[in-house]
């Protein structure tokens, strides 16, 4: 079967197919359809895996007993840059048939000319979606989609502005939509709000911040702090505090650095996979005691953030040196 958008999945009207593929040049529409796929899987109770070559893939379809012992155990299994020679090393379909798993599979070596492409296309219980143009009814109804999982409330107008400026960067789709999501806190955002907030830090900034906060890297920290302007504290402290959050969860199951994609895969607490790697890095310096302190005061600095005299600039500083740090205490 031939599909031109993911559409029939966002809404909720999802194909019975068991495998989809995504191809053609286009890697960045590619990677941004994979990523909505798996988080519908993910939001149906799969659970999202990752093959590297033709035999692993085959390991998961044929695994129908989950490390953690669920009784719903349902595999997405995700395989990226495949090739033509899947079909004559292996016959997938068999196992996948018989399984309760869905396989997601992307190339953008291939194209409709491709074995694997004319197979999947001819097999009624596979599809395959070509990715060379980019759909804007497609970008719209994934932003209304995903935005209501991630509590991003947005108008009219700032809808079709996103939906215009994220089509020309599908790469920073899923970043973009989370870091509004800290902007807006669950107000409803205009365009003019939505333009405010891309002006202002982007997602990798964010990112680089929060790597600097929590590993202690006080010289890195001082520089970034010297760069955010006020519209962009609030995103920046939601992002600490939602992080911080994360790593008491951890402290609280007892979860060891070497465990956290496991941990992440049960589901228990619910995290960006993205951000295991740092996780794994901090949490060791990060204590239980010490995650509800910083919590406490990045609490209390978005309080302060919002009211009228906000902190000054060297009240803020001091502040995210000091809980970076760990070492010296916090004046209360």
């Amino acid at each position: 079967m031939k599909l031109s958008s993911i559409l029939p999945w966002v809404q909720k009207t999802a194909p019975s197919q068991k495998a989809v593929l995504f191809f053609g040049f286009h890697e960045e529409l590619i990677s941004y359809r994979l990523k909505c796929l798996q988080n519908h899987y993910s939001g149906q109770d799969f659970q999202i895996v990752h093959a590297v070559s033709g035999s692993e893939m085959i390991d998961h379809l044929h695994s129908s007993q989950s490390l953690f012992e669920s009784n719903s155990f349902k595999k997405c299994i995700v395989y990226q840059n495949i090739t033509d020679t899947l079909m004559k090393t292996y016959d997938f379909i068999t196992p996948l048939l018989t399984s309760p798993h869905i396989l997601l599979l992307s190339s953008h070596k291939l194209n409709s000319r491709s074995k694997l492409v004319a197979s999947l296309q001819a097999h009624k219980q596979t599809a395959v979606i070509p990715c060379y143009d980019v759909d804007l009814s497609e970008i719209s109804q994934v932003i209304a989609s995903y935005a209501d999982k991630i509590s991003l409330k947005v108008d009219s107008s700032a809808r079709q502005y996103l939906t215009c400026f994220l089509s020309a960067q599908l790469e920073a789709f899923f970043p973009t939509m989370e870091m509004l999501a800290l902007y807006g806190d669950s107000h409803l955002l205009s365009e003019k709000d939505i333009r405010n907030a891309l002006k202002g830090l982007s997602s990798s900034m964010i990112d680089d911040f929060n790597q600097h906060f929590f590993l202690g890297n006080l010289s890195a920290l001082h520089y970034l702090l010297e760069d955010v302007e006020s519209s962009d504290w609030i995103s920046l402290i939601r992002q600490l505090l939602q992080d911080v959050t994360t790593l008491m969860s951890f402290q609280i199951y007892q979860v060891m650095p070497s465990l956290l994609k496991e941990f992440w895969m049960r589901g228990d607490v619910k995290f960006s996979y993205s951000r295991i790697p740092l996780y794994q890095k901090c949490l060791k310096d990060w204590s239980l005691e010490r995650c509800g302190s910083v919590l406490e005061q990045l609490l209390r600095l978005e309080t302060r953030l919002k009211s009228t005299p906000p902190f000054c600039l060297t009240e803020i500083y001091h502040l995210l040196l000091s809980l970076s740090d760990g070492q010296r205490k916090i004046r209360q």
